[in-house]
């Protein structure tokens, strides 16, 4: 099987609360910018590409593939963004899932 139907494959089993404990685990929010970051290092471009298309397949959400740089990695590494328009959309997915002790990670005010 080709990596890239592995990615599908797992990506099939993601359903509402594995997203939330995804986002949970390696996501942010950016209060200032109104913006959502789904750290995802270790996947390649290509593989980003596949969950991009996931997104906007499974969740109707665009995602931005984002470079980011590191220090101590030759390697080229990407990040998934979900911009200002998108956000609310994606955290009413995954709200209903939310432990109180994270709430936190829901809200831009901060407040």
């Amino acid at each position: 099987m080709e990596l890239s139907q592995y990615l599908w494959d797992w990506l099939d089993k993601v359903d509402d609360i594995a997203l939330t404990v995804w986002y949970l685990d390696a996501g942010s929010l950016n209060r200032r910018y109104g913006t959502i970051t789904i750290c995802t290092n270790c996947f390649t471009y290509q593989e980003h590409i596949i969950m991009q298309k996931w997104f906007k397949e499974k969740w109707n959400i665009d995602v931005i593939i984002e470079p980011q740089k590191s220090k101590h990695s030759p390697v080229e590494q990407y990040r998934l963004r979900i911009n200002k328009s998108q956000a609310g959309n994606f955290l009413e997915i995954i709200k209903p899932y939310v432990p109180e002790c994270m709430k936190y990670k829901l809200t831009f005010s901060s407040k």
